[in-house]
């Protein structure tokens, strides 16, 4: 169809254009090439060759480029919304590791939106910055409004990527689990945690406090779950063995690592 696909004319000049490995150039270097085409009709038969002038490429070889690139910043967003009063000072925070999805924990309360500054002064991403979301985003009129989420006001795992106009909201519910509960996730045996507005974190009273070894498990199952240090939480972690009644999980900020208290 005359469309040559860019990674594969990059992948032949790099073939063509062969370095020694104790001589890759440090800055691009010119090449010159033709294209040759030649049409082929409607019965199959080849007709006569065309040739283009002589082009003239400043190439870097892939090499140099893979050994030099600059490195993807960290990246952050800001949820600020119902679920936190609309203000940025404890708004949920995302963050961004590969130049094209955020990802974290918010919660949600009806309307929220994103933005790139903690404050309004900054870019922001709202119902017309998406075309792709999951069934409980509502986009409304799509003219720059506020995003809605149209579940229960709850604690959500979030993957956004207003590059591609995308936007993923997951709920997700925590909880308390334990030598105390047989280390049961079921419903019914784990303690459910519950958002605290005022402290803007996950919280759990256990009557007569908690003692031995338990855990953080999210959704009734094992596959995410937090343990370790009560300061620097961890996938997977080791059992902790703090002892106390009212438990705070703080997961909202992601450019912090997940923690509690207990007392």
């Amino acid at each position: 169809n005359g469309v040559i696909p860019a990674v594969e004319l990059n992948r032949a000049l790099n073939e063509l254009y062969v370095w020694n490995e104790d001589e890759v150039p440090t800055t691009g270097v010119n090449a010159y090439i033709r294209i040759v085409a030649q049409y082929v009709n409607g019965k199959g038969e080849a007709q006569q060759l065309a040739v283009s002038n002589v082009q003239s490429l400043n190439m870097i070889p892939s090499e140099w480029i893979d050994v030099t690139a600059k490195p993807i910043e960290i990246s952050y967003l800001w949820v600020p919304g119902g679920g936190n009063g609309w203000a940025h000072g404890v708004a949920a925070k995302l963050i961004c590791e590969d130049g094209i999805t955020y990802k974290g924990y918010a919660y949600l309360d009806g309307e929220f939106k994103f933005t790139d500054v903690a404050g309004w002064d900054g870019t922001e991403y709202n119902n017309g910055s998406f075309s792709s979301t999951s069934e409980n985003i509502d986009l409304g009129d799509g003219a720059g409004g506020n995003i809605k989420f149209t579940g229960d006001a709850s604690m959500c795992w979030i993957e956004v990527s207003p590059s591609k106009g995308e936007l993923l909201v997951t709920p997700v519910k925590w909880g308390v689990v334990g030598g105390f509960n047989s280390w049961s996730v079921g419903d019914g045996d784990i303690v459910d945690m519950t958002f605290d507005a005022a402290e803007h974190c996950l919280k759990a009273t256990i009557d007569g406090g908690i003692s031995g070894e338990w855990k953080f498990a999210r959704d009734n199952a094992w596959d995410f779950n937090f343990g370790g240090a009560l300061d620097n939480l961890e996938q997977d972690g080791p059992n902790l063995t703090a002892e106390g009644s009212v438990i705070r999980l703080y997961i909202e900020r992601a450019d912090e690592k997940p923690h509690a208290t207990v007392e």
